[in-house]
């Protein structure tokens, strides 16, 4: 797959709002605003074109560079400004600079005043790098008062302070290496040996911060995932949901987390065919894309919007609203470029099961070509089925004479990639006989497959159809 510019990229990421914004923000921004004509000309692209580009805005290749450059820093300063929030960053930098000048100045009582309350408000948010300096800057504030009696409480904060720093960006990198390990679907090995690190022997609530036990449930659920443990990826979600209600200030310090953990949940809930458990956690959820939590920024509502109508297009499929799960998938379909690949993935390959389902074959068709162009290494988990998924769109469009063709290159490619699944083997050679058979003759041998799909033969690949029975339901009724 070609690697789309990061400039367009960003562009393609980027709300209708935003970029309402970005050029009302740069209208009022004082010279020459060259860089907003690449802009309005990027929107459209795929792909950066130099010489497309210095034709169409009449500048010379170095001119478009220095355009490209500013456009660039202007897009993330805008950004920077509808994403910024009271907590944030820059503020804390303002306000530790403002008690940093009061001490400095000898005005201690407005430096206290100011320190207990961003104290407040870090001790709430769990933001212990900035719990540590405002302690710091208080003991100071103390200790040029003469004030000595509280000094062993500021201690001992800074040691819990300190140790939950230490811990929560352990249990990060942790998270990030099974997480890495959970995109590439390669090596199950090396998950057991992150799950004996002694952070994960503890219980979420004995960690120091929730923020930690964020990323011990994160951890847990990419394990169970990876190893294809669906009883313990249910019960840790769970576990996870249930932690997240108890401790209410996680939906401050974390709103995508906190949201995207209950998506979390209705997705497995769908998986295990609790589908009416899954539909009222997504019921529950919708007031957030309405009114979303006050720390929340609009940057985050986008993303969280997405994987809500990604887990909707899940489910959907799962209960048979077929047209519902493609109206749902073509439309995340056309936003696909702003995500990771391994979402275009998923997205693409449900669209192609629900397009199967809604007799649209041929655009199936496409989207599992597309999927076959996107490399061998993204969804290890899907991609063993895509070339079956090729074939049921290649009997729908009746033609028969491929599918011999069809099977052969998918067990080639199933013998190269060293997988086997016996109930594939099982479709292979009830496709092969419906090639084979003669018209007329064809509806018993598509009753022969519906019979071996109903005696449980191919429950995996009857999964991923969602399902191969219906699916085959109009076959087998057929005069």
């Amino acid at each position: 797959m070609r690697k789309q510019d990061n400039l367009i990229k960003l562009i393609k990421s980027m709300t209708p709002n935003e970029k309402r914004y970005f050029k009302l923000f740069s209208d009022q921004q004082p010279g020459e605003k060259r860089y907003l004509q690449l802009f309005d000309a990027l929107e459209s692209e795929e792909d950066f074109d130099t010489a497309g580009l210095c034709k169409l805005l009449n500048v010379k290749p170095a001119q478009l560079a220095d355009d490209k450059y500013y456009l660039n820093q202007a897009v993330l300063k805008s950004l920077r400004n509808t994403e910024e929030l009271p907590w944030q960053q820059p503020q804390h930098f303002k306000t530790l600079m403002n008690i940093d000048i009061l001490l400095n100045r000898g005005t201690v009582e407005p430096a206290l005043v100011l320190i207990e309350k961003a104290l407040a408000d870090a001790r709430h948010l769990e933001i212990h790098p900035l719990i540590i300096i405002l302690l710091n800057s208080k003991r100071r504030a103390m200790v040029s008062k003469g004030t000595l009696s509280g000094l062993n409480d500021i201690i001992e904060e800074l040691k819990t302070a300190t140790a939950a720093t230490v811990e929560y960006n352990e249990l990060l990198n942790i998270c990030t290496e099974c997480q890495v390990l959970d995109f590439e679907r390669k090596d199950k090995r090396k998950i057991s040996a992150i799950l004996k690190h002694p952070l994960l022997q503890k219980k979420p609530e004995q960690l120091l911060s929730s923020k930690a036990a964020s990323c011990w449930f994160n951890t847990y659920q990419q394990a169970y995932d990876l190893l294809g443990e669906n009883d313990k990826l249910m019960d840790i979600t769970r576990h996870m949901v249930t932690y997240y209600q108890a401790h209410r200030n996680f939906l401050d310090i974390s709103p995508t987390g906190y949201i995207l953990g209950h998506l979390s949940l209705a997705q497995a809930e769908s998986i295990k065919h609790n589908h009416a458990r899954s539909l009222e956690l997504m019921a529950a959820l919708k007031p957030f894309l309405n009114k979303p939590p006050q720390y929340l920024s609009p940057g985050q509502l986008e993303n969280v919007r997405f994987y809500f109508y990604l887990v909707e297009a899940h489910v959907v499929l799962a209960i048979g609203q077929y047209q519902k799960a493609v109206s749902l998938g073509e439309e995340l379909y056309l936003n696909k470029n702003s995500r990771v690949v391994y979402e275009q993935y998923a997205l693409i390959y449900n669209l192609a099961v629900a397009l199967l389902h809604t007799k649209r074959s041929k655009d199936a068709y496409d989207k599992l070509e597309e999927l076959l162009q996107m490399g061998d290494d993204i969804r290890v988990d899907l991609q063993i089925y895509v070339r079956p998924l090729l074939i049921l769109a290649h009997l729908d469009m009746e033609h028969f004479s491929l599918i011999p063709y069809q099977i052969k290159s998918a067990k080639s490619w199933m013998k190269r990639k060293k997988m086997s699944n016996s109930g594939l083997d099982v479709f292979f050679h009830h496709a092969y006989a419906l090639a084979k058979t003669p018209g007329r003759q064809r509806k018993a041998t598509w009753v022969k497959l519906k019979e071996a799909v109903e005696n449980g033969e191919m429950k995996d690949f009857d999964d991923q159809v969602r399902s191969l029975k219906t699916w085959l339901k109009s076959k087998t009724e057929m005069q």
